[in-house]
């Protein structure tokens, strides 16, 4: 439509899709999980619960960061029309997952999986929504190994049910993504501009960082007005 004033011109009506609020983005990110069959508790807690998970915190401000979110729909903050925030999101947690892979098989050594898979013959019955792991999945023994590891074999994970590590995404695997996707942002501003951002990506942390101001001048969307 910008690319083209006069199509504009013959539509009389539009409609405004305002950008997805944080907290609305917050829960696009727990449903995507379920729909992954991924979790950041072993009882299923999500973002949304009474007692949010310790990784909640990271996964908001991943979020906070990418996206430039408010937390209201009028906040006074100029919508960027480029930015799909709800999309964005998707691209967190896929990165998440990234790192969340690397990490269990670090954790579970390969060794193990095999007799994993050779003793329980680990397998998913029914298709689409209805896919649902065969032998049913029970994380609850699991979170004393939870960053633990190297393991390399079933005794010593007390049998609990090594599949859960690849159900739940941890703060650790977060955090990794959103450092990474810092340190590429930083890089592209710093080659485009000629005016290098400094953030020193290991001192992050989900409660005192400035998230917002960063977002701001990274993505310079002061400059989308008008």
């Amino acid at each position: 439509v910008a690319a083209n004033p006069g199509f504009k011109s013959r539509i009389a009506f539009s409609f405004n899709f305002p950008d997805y609020t944080c907290p609305e983005l917050v829960k696009i990110a727990d449903r995507l999980m379920k729909k992954k069959n991924v979790a950041l508790t072993s009882d299923g807690s999500t973002c949304e619960s009474k007692n949010p998970p310790d990784s909640c915190p990271w996964l908001k401000n991943a979020i906070r960061l990418q996206t430039g979110c408010c937390e209201t729909t009028r906040c006074g903050k100029q919508e960027n029309r480029a930015n799909g925030n709800g999309r964005t999101v998707r691209n967190i947690l896929e990165a998440s997952y990234r790192k969340m892979s690397s990490r269990v098989l670090t954790s579970f050594t390969p060794q193990l999986l095999q007799e994993y898979d050779s003793r329980f013959k680990p397998k998913v019955i029914g298709e689409g929504d209805k896919e649902e792991p065969s032998p049913p999945l029970s994380c609850t023994g699991f979170d004393p190994l939870r960053d633990q590891g190297p393991f390399t074999s079933i005794k010593e994970t007390k049998k609990a049910d090594v599949r859960c590590a690849f159900y739940l995404l941890e703060s650790s695997d977060v955090q990794l993504s959103t450092t990474a996707a810092l340190d590429e942002k930083l890089r592209s501003v710093c080659q485009a501009t000629k005016t290098p951002v400094t953030v020193n990506v290991n001192e992050l942390s989900a409660d005192r960082f400035k998230w917002d101001d960063l977002h701001q001048k990274l993505y310079h969307e002061e400059d989308c007005k008008g």
